[in-house]
C-alpha cells in the first residue's frame, strides 16, 4: 500500500471532507503549425468565424445556467469569457495570421491566444495570472469547435468522491453536484481564479495550486481535503483519519449552527442596517 502523503496548496473554499479520489485527466491537444494556400484563406477565416459563433453560443448557455443555479453576480464570470472571445484586436491578429502568414485557423488561433495568456501569466499579480487561465479556456473551446473534438469534460460520478484534476474550468464547475463531488483539488489555479469563485459559490471545499498532485494519487485512494488550511492528505493513516473525521464532524456542526442566524437582517442593535460588498476583480 502506498504511503501517506500530505500536500500543501492554497485554500479557496472552506470545509473539511473525506472521500475516494476521482481523477479527471485532460488530454493535451497538440496543435501542429499547418498552413493553407492563398486560395483557402477565405474559407479558413470562415471556419474561424463559425467557431467563434459556436463558442459564443456555448458561453451564453453556461451563463444562463449559472444565473439559474448560482445567481446573476456569479454568472457574470462568463461575461469575462465573452469579452475575451469578442476582443476584436485579438481576433484581427488571428485573421491576419491566416491571411498574411498562411497559417491554418487552429494554429493561428493557438499561437495568438497562447501569446496573450503567456503575457498575463508572467505578471506578478495573481489576478492577472488567473485571467490567463480564462484565455486558455476560451482558446480550448474555440479549438474544440475547429477540430471537432469535445471540449467539456464529462464527470461520471458513481459515488460521493473527491475530484482531483490538473485544472477545472468554470464550465466544468457547473457540472459539479455537491452531493456527489464532496471536494475539489487542482494542480493549477489561484484564489482569484473564476474556478475558485465558483467552487465557493456551490459550497464545495477546494484547494488549488497542488503542483504535480496527479502523479502522487491513484483512482479510489482515500483523500482528505482541508479547505480551511490548504492541506490535502492522500491515503491518511488510521489515527490521522480519525482526527480528520472528528474535524469534519465539527465543521459540519459549525455550518449547521450558522443556519439559525443566516436569514436574520444585518442590523446593529439600534436598528442600523449594514451592507458589505466587494468586487474581487478590483482587488489591489
Amino acid at each position: 500500500m502506498a504511503r501517506t502523503k500530505t500536500l500543501h496548496g492554497q485554500a479557496v473554499a472552506p470545509g473539511i471532507v473525506i472521500g475516494p479520489a476521482l481523477l479527471l485527466r485532460r488530454e493535451r491537444r497538440e496543435i501542429k503549425p499547418e498552413t493553407v494556400s492563398p486560395a483557402q484563406v477565405e474559407a479558413e477565416i470562415a471556419r474561424l468565424d463559425e467557431a467563434i459563433t459556436r463558442t459564443r453560443h456555448d458561453i451564453q448557455g453556461h451563463r444562463r445556467k449559472a444565473t439559474r443555479t448560482l445567481g446573476e453576480i456569479v454568472a457574470r464570470i462568463f461575461d469575462a469569457h465573452l469579452m475575451i472571445l469578442e476582443d476584436e484586436p485579438t481576433l484581427d491578429t488571428v485573421r491576419k495570421s491566416i491571411a498574411e502568414e498562411g497559417w491554418a485557423a487552429e494554429y493561428a488561433l493557438y499561437k495568438t491566444l497562447s501569446s496573450v495568456a503567456a503575457t498575463l501569466g508572467s505578471q506578478k499579480e495573481d489576478l492577472f495570472r488567473d485571467r490567463a487561465q480564462d484565455v486558455r479556456d476560451v482558446c480550448a473551446r474555440l479549438l474544440g469547435h475547429l477540430t471537432g473534438q469535445e471540449t467539456d469534460a464529462v464527470l461520471e460520478v458513481k459515488e460521493p468522491s473527491i475530484l482531483l484534476t490538473s485544472q477545472l474550468t468554470p464550465s466544468d464547475v457547473l457540472q459539479v453536484d455537491p452531493n456527489l463531488i464532496l471536494g475539489v483539488a487542482t494542480e493549477a489555479g489561484g484564489a482569484t481564479s473564476h474556478t475558485a469563485i465558483l467552487t465557493r459559490s456551490i459550497g464545495v471545499p477546494s484547494v488549488v495550486g497542488l503542483v504535480d498532485m496527479l502523479g502522487e494519487v491513484s483512482p479510489g485512494d482515500l483523500v482528505v481535503i482541508n479547505g480551511n488550511s490548504g492541506k490535502v492528505v492522500l491515503r491518511p493513516g488510521k489515527s490521522q483519519l480519525a482526527r480528520y473525521r472528528e474535524k469534519e464532524a465539527q465543521y459540519r456542526a459549525f455550518v449547521e449552527s450558522l443556519k439559525d442566524i443566516h436569514d436574520l437582517p444585518a442590523e446593529t442593535v439600534d436598528g442600523r442596517r449594514l451592507e458589505l460588498a466587494a468586487n474581487i476583480e478590483l482587488a489591489s
